[in-house]
């Protein structure tokens, strides 16, 4: 659950700083 929320922010606002962190 908790992944889903914060894979939905991190594509929303900013899918670099997803990026960044893998």
């Amino acid at each position: 659950m908790s992944s889903k929320i914060k894979n939905k922010k991190s594509r929303s606002p900013k899918p670099s700083l997803n990026l960044k962190h893998k």
